[in-house]
């Protein structure tokens, strides 16, 4: 009965329906996420350099806008996979990410496999696929319709999640796929009025 109530719940959460539209790319798709945010010059990057090994993450980047909470540590020469710098990061069991105005995009690079979950005023409005897999060199983004101003990355077979460089931005001026369908019609029924 116990392993029932469990399953029940967990059929349940996986069947919430997103409140956002959110574009993911993955591993060979990187080069086409940044070109979709604007180019790599457009984009806020915390790479974990400076610290030491096992350093606990919290406020280091608040210039950047971004506030680490949680059991989260700097991670280099205790975990090779990084092959950015070196340097990454680790989440006990999550990496969570709050940030002083909100965001429309964000990514990671990653050496294993993780999932992302997108929040509003403390609402869950997204939460990706698994992204990644099979060591070092991955990559997952998401560009999301809807601002967020919360972001946790996790790893779902673990309960810890490890990161190489993490990549975020604030809302960009390209509609969402949704939004582009929507102009379309509409300049499909403006030039139908002027034609009349």
């Amino acid at each position: 009965m116990y392993i029932q109530r469990i399953s029940t719940i967990i059929v349940i959460a996986a069947a919430s329906p997103a409140l956002a539209d959110v574009i993911e790319y993955e591993d060979e798709e990187r080069p086409d996420f940044f070109a979709a945010v604007g180019g790599e010059a457009n984009v806020s990057v915390v790479d974990f350099l400076g610290y030491d090994d096992l350093t606990l993450v919290r406020d280091q980047w608040a210039h950047l806008g971004v506030h680490f909470s949680g059991v989260v540590v700097v991670s280099g020469k205790s975990f090779g996979g990084y092959p950015n710098d070196g340097w990454g990061v680790e989440g006990y069991p999550y990496i969570n990410l709050a940030f002083d105005q909100p965001m429309q995009w964000i990514a990671a690079d990653l050496p294993g496999v993780t999932m992302i979950e997108l929040y509003s005023n403390d609402q869950l409005i997204y939460t990706s696929t698994r992204l990644g897999g099979g060591g070092p060199g991955n990559f997952g983004g998401l560009i999301s319709d809807q601002p967020f101003d919360r972001v946790r990355f996790f790893d779902p077979f673990t309960d810890v999640d490890f990161l190489d460089d993490i990549f975020f931005g604030p809302p960009i001026a390209v509609p969402a796929p949704g939004a582009l369908a929507v102009l379309g019609g509409l300049a499909l029924v403006i030039g139908r009025r002027r034609r009349a």
